[in-house]
């Protein structure tokens, strides 16, 4: 279980909250990442028309719709907990709260230039930056995080990514709620995809002076799902162990 953060009274309180807040930026790393696993070995199954062509009208199409709705179902899922707002769990509202704190931002700074506190020009200079930096990546991660939560210009992707979780995801509902307003279609879910991963990427930087590449990581997962898929058909396509040769409208072997 991950603390919620509480807000710093004393130095001693500041240390503590900048723990939490570095516990929190692990744990949304953990979970972006595995959304990046599941989303580039789903990519293929939705988009990848030769696939899809070798699949065909075949028993083997059953077990790869199955896939894909799982690899979707747990893509989405792991977005959702980055974006959890529950006690005793991660939570980027409550992250976002510390580190929108003056005395939070100014012992966080402080760890991260303490070893940059000499005398000669070159200390100062890189502290600097280091200050500066720090602050631009909390900004910038900031105006992507008031993007999606309440009355964000997005904030109906958010809404509906709930609903869908609630009603579909994570609960089986005999009435399932309609979103209201505007849906949110496999653009947006994409665009929230990435803007989740650029958070992710700013906090690292910010909190643990970390420059991690999400698009590295993707690299990787793509490469992954490309060698499986490719070897992957259905048995009325041939190369198939159990190939069957498929039948025209009347029932004749083709």
């Amino acid at each position: 279980m991950i603390a919620s953060v509480p807000r710093p009274d004393t130095e001693m309180d500041s240390a503590k909250v900048i723990a939490e807040i570095e516990a929190q930026v692990n744990a949304a790393m953990d979970e972006a990442s595995r959304a990046i696993a599941f989303h580039e070995s789903w990519r293929p199954m939705a988009y990848d028309e030769e696939l899809h062509m070798r699949m065909g009208n075949s028993f083997a199409a059953g077990t790869f719709v199955v896939i894909r709705q799982a690899l979707r179902r747990e893509m989405l899922l792991a977005l959702l907990r980055v974006w959890d707002d529950q006690q005793k769990s991660l939570s980027l509202r409550r992250t976002f709260e510390a580190l929108r704190i003056p005395a939070v931002l100014d012992a966080l700074i402080e760890k991260r230039t303490k070893d940059r506190t000499g005398s000669n020009a070159f200390d100062k200079i890189l502290a600097e930056h280091i200050a500066g930096s720090c602050t631009d990546y909390i900004e910038k991660a900031g105006d992507l995080f008031d993007k999606y939560w309440k009355k964000g210009e997005a904030s109906h992707v958010m809404q509906h990514l709930h609903v869908l979780r609630n009603t579909m995801l994570a609960h089986n509902q005999l009435a399932p709620q309609r979103v209201k307003g505007k849906d949110a279609r496999d653009d947006e879910i994409e665009a929230f995809y990435r803007d989740t991963r650029t958070i992710v990427e700013c906090l690292l930087h910010a909190v643990h002076a970390t420059a991690l590449d999400m698009n590295d990581t993707q690299g990787v997962y793509e490469t992954y799902a490309r060698f499986f898929w490719e070897s992957v058909r259905g048995e009325s396509t041939p190369g198939h162990p159990s190939y069957r040769a498929p039948f025209d409208s009347t029932g004749v072997e083709q």
